[in-house]
């Protein structure tokens, strides 16, 4: 640390240049006393003194360029030789009178330590020049002189003892603030450092961050890719299944219509299969779920279910399996349980495939289901007296395609997607599966699913437009009471498109039927949901019934079914793999129980399977078919059947194209169209141009602007199209 210091003990004492000004003062004096002086001693004696003052002060001057506190001593002793020499010349007067002057000048020049030692060598000088006069009226001048030099000094110990305590202090405050500003460079310099440090790290994280920006884009494509790839290969696959399980549902359940028995081995084999295909079936739609489930494409339907009537369904479905294998099946259903508040069929699911894996699993023994609460949680378990699975192998269980060994396949059969399937569809409950197990001692697959329901504030409606708006803590309902989504709602519509939608994606939302007289003053219910076609949204209208219910009236206009087969222009729509029985049934609403049928498919297979359909069990229909839009126009120039199967995806002419020449020429719009089409219509985006909301009383400016921050991220073109929630083509 750099040494500034400054002695503040110095700055209070005067310096000798001074002294050594009035020195040169006093020998002009004597000088020029000697000059006026008559006699010649007298005269030679002062020159002499003025030349030893001079002299002496020159080589003071000097001396205080090297050394100052040896100049400091050197003027004392000079003023004290001159009281000496002038008192021999002169008499007693000086060096009495001007004794005073040496230990005061000591004071000023050095400090008080100095001042007592030069009264002191004064007061011996005194002393001993007294005793050497022995003159009889020395000993006054002596006591008068002694007691000046030691006033003097006392005078100014009490002068320069809080001036000294005082600069004493100051120097120590000087000398902690000069460490302490030394210490706040060194700091500034390591904060220079460390902001330098600082921009190079932030510079490198905004590089990473832009990095990781683009990988996450690159990722989200990626999986955007893998799931339109899974999707595309599923539905190529369920074209060609939809011919197998169509055929063979078809010759096993109308054999007459070949005109000739059939073996009865040729019906067994057929049944393997059916079965087979009814297996693989299965298996495309389990891994359908697990890329709706990766892409966050799906969503719960969630309700108050019985859980003690959904435990009772399971059994009953995998009774005929453990008859079969003589296992018993018991269950022990705590009675605090009642209600749940899930998706009964993904819960299904997940209760069927366990109890499917355990009975497969186990030879001899049984399993029993057990459902019980601990703190918030529903506690389900099955227990079986399987064969047990060793503790290495147990967190394989709930990977995909992942089977313990081949002869599990082999023997019993899977893909191995069930247990995984399961485990998302418990944590999209919020709940946690997990399984212990011994080995010769059985399995217990464990569920844990919460009892608890999302919490919202009463009059917040804007909830129902960005339901990740707030973060929304959870709040624990009652046991054994029905658990119900924390906002209701009333839905007014002729369908049932928009409370179905609600219900599936916004779980803490209640759709009630519409009952004004009877629930809304029960249930306390602000809200009311409207859904009407585009034309009938009228303000007024909506004003009015705001009024009259005293409810917030969201109004919107989403199109059911019939809706979209109006604005493709046909009868109907059925989407593949469609069955016999609801191909006749379809036909027979709109009373076509006979006639010609036109298929326009540029599958040959389906044209040949809808038209085996339509003329098994003596049915009278006389079939039609054509491979694209053209070939049928030109069928249509000869010949008028009564209904058209028609496909949308056909190479030359596809279906929107045959549905836009149908449209200008009335001889074919009286033809009923029934669309028909592996791509699932419901899964397109839906179509509401508009959402208006009404309120009986008038909408504060704060409110109004709470709700148009809470819309326009949502329905503004820069909307996330990765949020899950924001995408309208998640809405199937």
């Amino acid at each position: 640390m750099r040494n500034s210091a400054i002695n503040f003990q110095s700055d209070t004492r005067i310096s000798v240049q001074p002294i050594i000004l009035v020195f040169y003062v006093c020998a002009l004096a004597v000088f020029t006393a000697g000059t006026a002086a008559n006699d010649m001693p007298t005269k030679l004696t002062l020159s002499l003194f003025a030349v030893y003052i001079f002299a002496a002060s020159s080589g003071i001057g000097h001396l205080s360029s090297r050394s100052s506190t040896a100049a400091k001593w050197a003027v004392l002793f000079l003023l004290d030789s001159m009281l000496m020499l002038s008192t021999n010349w002169l008499g007693t007067v000086p060096v009495y009178a001007g004794a005073f002057l040496i230990p005061a000048l000591a004071a000023v020049l050095i400090g008080l330590d100095a001042s007592a030692v030069m009264a002191m060598i004064q007061s011996g000088l005194l002393i001993a020049f007294t005793l050497l006069k022995g003159e009889p009226d020395a000993s006054i001048w002596l006591i008068g002189a002694l007691l000046s030099c030691w006033a003097i000094y006392g005078i100014l110990s009490a002068a320069y003892k809080p001036i000294g305590d005082v600069v004493e202090w100051a120097e120590e405050v000087y000398a902690a603030a000069n460490e302490t500003l030394e210490q706040l460079r060194d700091k500034r310099a390591e904060y220079e450092q460390t902001v330098a440090e600082l921009k190079g790290a932030n510079a490198q994280l905004n590089s990473l961050n832009k990095l990781t920006q683009n990988l996450r884009q690159i990722a989200e494509t990626e999986r955007s890719a893998k799931a339109q790839f899974v999707a595309n290969v599923s539905h190529e696959l369920r074209t060609p299944l939809n011919m197998i399980m169509g055929y063979t549902e078809m010759i096993t359940q109308s054999p007459r219509m070949y005109n000739a028995p059939l073996p009865g081995a040729l019906l067994a084999d057929l049944a393997v299969v059916q079965r087979n295909a009814e297996q693989l079936s299965r298996l495309v739609n389990d891994v359908l779920d697990m890329s709706q489930i990766e892409s966050d494409q799906m969503a719960l339907t969630r309700e108050s279910v019985d859980f003690r009537e959904m435990i009772e369904f399971v059994i009953a479905a995998v009774t005929p399996l453990f008859k079969r294998k003589n296992l018993y099946l018991r269950h022990e259903i705590h009675d605090d349980i009642h209600y749940v508040f899930c998706d009964r069929t993904r819960i299904q699911e997940v209760l069927l495939n366990i109890l499917s894996n355990a009975g497969r699993f186990t030879e001899q023994g049984g399993v029993i289901i057990r459902a019980s609460i601990n703190d918030e949680n529903l506690i389900v378990s099955v227990t079986d007296t399987g064969p047990g699975i060793a503790k290495p192998d147990l967190d394989r269980l709930f990977k995909p395609f992942e089977q313990l060994d081949a002869r599990i396949r082999r023997e019993y059969g899977g893909s191995g997607l069930g247990l995984a399937i399961s485990k998302k569809f418990v944590e999209m409950h919020d709940g946690r599966i997990w399984v212990e197990s011994r080995i010769a001692l059985g399995t217990t697959f464990f569920i844990s699913l919460p009892l608890l329901q999302h919490s919202q504030a009463a009059n917040d409606h804007m909830r129902l437009f960005s339901p990740h708006l707030h973060y929304e803590p959870r709040l624990s309902s009652k046991r054994g009471a029905e658990q119900v989504a924390n906002q209701k709602a009333f839905v007014m519509e002729q369908g049932d498109v928009l409370g179905r939608l609600i219900t599936r994606y916004m779980s803490d939302v209640e759709v009630l039927p519409m009952d004004f007289e009877q629930r809304r003053a029960e249930l306390s219910i602000d809200l009311l949901l409207v859904n009407q076609k585009l034309d009938m949204l009228d303000p007024a209208a909506l004003r009015q019934l705001a009024q009259d219910t005293g409810m917030l009236v969201i109004a919107c206009s989403i199109p059911d079914t019939d809706e979209r087969a109006q604005s493709l222009g046909v009868n109907d729509i059925l989407v593949k793999p469609v069955s016999r029985d609801r191909l006749l049934q379809t036909l027979e609403s709109r009373g076509i129980t006979d006639g010609s049928v036109l298929i326009v498919d540029d599958e040959p297979d389906a044209c040949q399977l809808f038209a085996r359909m339509l003329s098994a069990d003596d049915q009278n229909f006389s079939v039609m078919t054509a491979n694209d839009g053209a070939e049928a126009l030109r069928i249509l120039e000869a010949l008028q059947p009564r209904v058209i199967l028609l496909d949308l995806l056909m190479p030359k002419m596809n279906g929107v194209e045959f549905l836009a020449v149908r449209a200008s020429r009335p001889d074919l719009q009286r033809i009923p169209v029934i669309l028909m089409s592996a791509n699932e219509v419901d899964s397109q985006p839906l179509v509401s141009r508009c959402i208006t909301m009404t309120t009986k009383n008038d909408i504060s400016v704060s409110r109004l602007m709470k709700c148009l921050r809470a819309v326009m991220p949502i329905l503004s073109t820069t909307a996330d199209t990765n949020d899950p929630m924001q995408r309208g083509d998640l809405l199937e």
